[in-house]
């Protein structure tokens, strides 16, 4: 019963996403058409359009667009494909170390149905195939450590590390911060006296305060992308986005305190106080700014919430005795209404109605309106949409002017109408920048806001 239940969520979980990804035609995510625009153009030239160090998860979906003749149906179900392995490797990891599969269930359900979990599958496919192939590896961490069969090391672990480091560049981080935490767990753990536990509150310590200190340190100026990372005093790190999750992390924590003497020596113990561990060194740390939106390392760090809930909850029922009426009975309860809350928080604006009737306008009017281009022409274009305008017309776009006068003519691309009849046009820079001298103020102003990468324009008050 219990393996048709987790086939169930899985077959849920997939036609879950499918109806998410296939409402529309066109590819999904703000940044949808950048992977579109990297399979069309190996598979057409052999080369990506833009250079990568970490191109294994594109390989994946140049295979797939290869064999089904369509990159977009490719890419989403390719995406798809990734996400359930994700729910598999979680669902293996809890009932390998909980050895009760109806925990490994509960986990991948947080992992099928948090609403954060949209935000990979549209938007950050790389960092969903990395993210998979890491709990790939760790499950065979796992076994190994339990079995200490060399296989598990040779034939899953070490591969599925080496393909994650291949999949997204910040893979190598990711799991730096995850093994500080593993090493923090196992000395509050497994550790037998005092001075080895003081250790690794003091190192848990040092890497939590660790922005905090290089904010202040002065010695060096620390680099302006570093800076808009961290904060210069605590803030309060919840966000909206991700707060049923964060709820779920922090619940999960109090009940791991409360059970802390109980199975100290196990590795179910060192998993739990890991998860932890990284949840308060990024998603959960005041010091960090959760501000920065999904443009900065900690606002997708923040997305991978869903997964630290998604192992930590199982695991602090675990932590209770097997026959207490509060793991059976009580403490599921509050889990579920979170999950819920999550699965009903409004989608990700690429998953709205609006959004994807905007892409759709887009594409058709690029593909339908007739242009005359000089011979070696660039379009600007907001983010997201220069990928766009890219993959379709075979134009250079981007979301600035070039530094380089490279290019014989320039182009903007320019939205009209509003965002329920929107117009887009493309035109040239001189005759732009005509027309916005001679808007008043307030004219640009609503240009501008339908329009970010005008702001170059706005005009000084």
């Amino acid at each position: 019963m219990a393996i048709t239940g987790a086939a169930v969520l899985l077959l849920a979980g997939i036609l879950l996403d499918a109806y998410a990804l296939f409402q529309s035609e066109y590819a999904v995510g703000v940044d949808g058409y950048y992977y579109v625009l990297q399979v069309d153009t190996f598979l057409r030239d052999g080369n990506f359009y833009f250079p990568t160090d970490t191109p294994l998860i594109l390989w994946l979906l140049i295979c797939l667009a290869f064999i089904i003749g369509n990159s977009v149906l490719a890419i989403k179900i390719g995406a798809i494909l990734l996400q359930a392995g994700l729910c598999l490797g979680i669902l293996a990891i809890l009932t390998t170390v909980a050895k009760n599969i109806w925990l490994g269930i509960a986990g991948s359900a947080i992992a099928a149905f948090s609403s954060l979990h949209f935000y990979l599958i549209g938007e950050f496919i790389n960092s969903l195939g990395a993210l998979t192939l890491s709990v790939g590896g760790g499950f065979g961490i796992l076994k190994y450590c339990q079995s200490k069969r060399k296989s598990w090391l040779f034939f899953l672990a070490i591969p599925a590390i080496f393909l994650a480091l291949l999949s997204h560049r910040s893979t190598s981080g990711l799991l730096a911060i995850i093994s500080i935490s593993f090493a923090i767990s196992y000395l509050l753990s497994r550790a037998r006296n005092t001075k080895a536990r003081f250790l690794a509150f003091f190192l848990f310590a040092a890497v939590l305060v660790l922005p905090f200190a290089i904010y202040w340190q002065p010695f060096f100026d620390v680099p302006p992308i570093v800076k808009s990372e961290i904060l210069r005093y605590p803030e309060n790190p919840l966000r909206q986005i991700n707060l049923p999750e964060s709820l779920m992390i922090v619940f999960a924590a109090l009940i791991g305190l409360a059970s802390f003497r109980r199975g100290l020596q196990s590795w179910q113990t060192v998993i739990f106080w890991a998860m932890v561990i990284w949840s308060f060194l990024t998603t959960l740390n005041p010091l960090l700014n959760h501000q920065t939106g999904f443009q900065g390392v900690v606002g997708r760090l923040d997305v991978l919430a869903y997964v630290q809930a998604a192992i930590l909850f199982p695991l602090s029922i675990s932590l209770l005795q097997p026959s207490s009426k509060l793991r059976l009975y009580i403490l599921p309860v509050p889990f579920v209404i979170l999950l819920c809350w999550s699965y009903f928080l409004p989608p990700p604006v690429w998953l709205r109605k609006e959004y994807g009737e905007e892409r759709e306008t887009l594409i058709r009017q690029l593909k339908t309106t007739p242009h005359e281009f000089c011979e070696k022409p660039i379009i600007i274009a907001p983010h997201g949409k220069q990928f766009v305008v890219t993959s379709v017309l075979g134009i250079p776009s981007q979301q600035t002017p070039p530094i380089e006068n490279s290019y014989q003519c320039t182009y903007w691309l320019v939205q009209l109408g509003g965002r329920t009849s929107p117009e887009f046009k493309l035109v040239e820079d001189s005759e732009f920048r005509r027309i916005v001298s001679s808007l008043s103020a307030e004219d640009l102003e609503k240009l501008i806001i339908l329009n970010p990468h005008l702001q170059r324009f706005r005009r000084k008050t």
